[in-house]
C-alpha cells in the first residue's frame, strides 16, 4: 500500500515545521502558503509548492490529496467570501 500523499495549507509557524516533519517521514507533501517564502523552504525542503489554497488538495489532478491539513492563524482566513464577515456558518458570533 502506498503512503498517503499529504497537502499543507498554512506553512508558517507550526505548519511549517509539521510539514517538513511529514516530508522527513517519506510522504509526498505539497503546501501553500499567502506569503511566498515558506512554500520555497518547503520546496528547499524536497516538498512540491502550490500556486493556490484550491491547488493543494488537488494537486494536479483530482485523485490526489489523500489528506489536506489546515494551519490557520484565524477565522478569516478560512472564511469562505459567501460567510458574512465576522459569523460562523452555523450563526455564531466570533469576537
Amino acid at each position: 500500500m502506498s503512503k498517503p500523499k499529504i497537502a499543507f495549507i498554512g506553512l508558517g509557524i507550526m505548519g511549517g515545521p509539521m510539514a517538513k516533519n511529514v516530508l522527513d517521514a517519506g510522504y509526498d507533501v505539497i503546501g501553500y502558503n499567502r506569503s511566498q517564502e515558506p512554500i520555497r523552504e518547503h520546496v528547499e525542503a524536497g516538498g512540491d509548492g502550490a500556486t493556490s489554497a484550491a491547488q493543494a488538495p488537488a494537486w494536479g489532478d483530482p485523485a490526489w490529496g489523500d489528506v489536506t491539513i489546515t494551519c490557520l492563524p484565524g477565522f478569516s482566513s478560512r472564511r469562505n467570501r459567501d460567510t458574512p464577515r465576522g459569523r460562523h456558518p452555523r450563526g455564531r458570533r466570533f469576537r
